[in-house]
């Protein structure tokens, strides 16, 4: 049998259990509301800087403080959302569009596109053989070691230099942009490593970049392989008349044994599509019957 509970708990709940609530209405219930904040059997009221009385209006309370936080969040409102640089805009806030139109080369076109990405390819992968050796070379190192005949190895080199230096420089300048950007999003904590790897002859796939000055007269210019507007030399069809380019770094590419080229054009802000609101990012969601549900931004 377990012992009793000793005399002083007895003495303490003895003269305040007639304080315990029982039927509303009654006495007991009108005591229980005027009870000391430090009975023992209130312990989650005594902790309050004011007694929580049943009967008060709590949803009142919490609208009146909602209002109040809300007054306080519209007197600071919070700053402006950064302004993301979206692809093809440039900091003067105008735009670039890509375009693309075919090539129809004959063979021997052909043969002379598929040397020259040959070659774009092996510079490319020369440019990243350094750049492992020396991480944090320029571009200036890149170019002298990979492009300038003084950097070359000295071997037979006569299947390189035909390609004209512009179009080589651009094989450079895209592993050197490469590890900048690789190197970036690792810092910004997008990716967790990058590693830059060189690029494998691919039967179906390649591609090579230009400078604008390397596309004259409509057509491209490599006079050694015979491809120009000269008259001993080969203008390639394309889909569409390109009489010249705005930009550096357009690029020709096969897919599939077809050939490309993409380059882009200055349109002005007021000449693209209207973008989304550049406000807070929410948006409306409205519940239908045979919709399940439509959005708006």
């Amino acid at each position: 049998m377990a012992d009793p509970p000793p005399e002083p708990w007895i003495g303490s709940v003895a003269p305040e259990s007639v304080l315990w609530p029982s039927v509303e209405g009654t006495q007991q219930a009108a005591e229980w509301h005027n009870a000391p904040i430090d009975t023992w059997f209130l312990p989650k009221y005594a902790h309050l800087p004011h007694p929580v009385v049943p009967d008060e209006d709590i949803g009142g309370m919490l609208t009146q403080l909602s209002a109040t936080l809300r007054q306080r969040l519209d007197a600071v409102p919070p700053p402006p959302p950064s302004r993301k640089t979206r692809p093809g805009e440039r900091p003067d806030n105008s735009r670039l569009k890509t375009y693309r139109t075919r090539l129809r080369p004959n063979t021997q076109q052909k043969e002379a596109l598929r040397k020259t990405a040959g070659i774009f390819r092996w510079t490319y992968n020369r440019a990243v053989a350094y750049l492992k050796a020396h991480p944090n070379a320029s571009l200036t190192d890149v170019r002298e070691h990979s492009v300038t005949e003084d950097g070359l190895p000295l071997m037979n080199l006569s299947w390189v230099t035909p390609v004209p230096y512009s179009i080589r420089e651009q094989a450079c300048l895209e592993a050197h942009t490469a590890l900048r950007n690789g190197l970036a999003d690792v810092r910004d904590g997008k990716i967790p490593n990058f590693e830059l790897k060189f690029r494998k002859k691919r039967a179906l796939f390649s591609s090579f970049r230009i400078r604008k000055r390397d596309w004259d007269g409509g057509c491209l210019k490599i006079p050694n392989f015979g491809l120009g507007p000269g008259q001993r030399q080969t203008k390639i069809q394309t889909g569409i008349d390109v009489p010249s380019l705005e930009h550096d770094g357009a690029c020709i590419k096969q897919e599939n044994g077809s050939w490309f080229l993409l380059w882009q054009k200055d349109m002005g802000e007021e000449k693209m599509r209207v973008p989304a609101a550049r406000g807070p990012e929410m948006c409306a969601i409205d519940p239908g019957v045979r919709t399940f549900a439509t959005i708006y931004d």
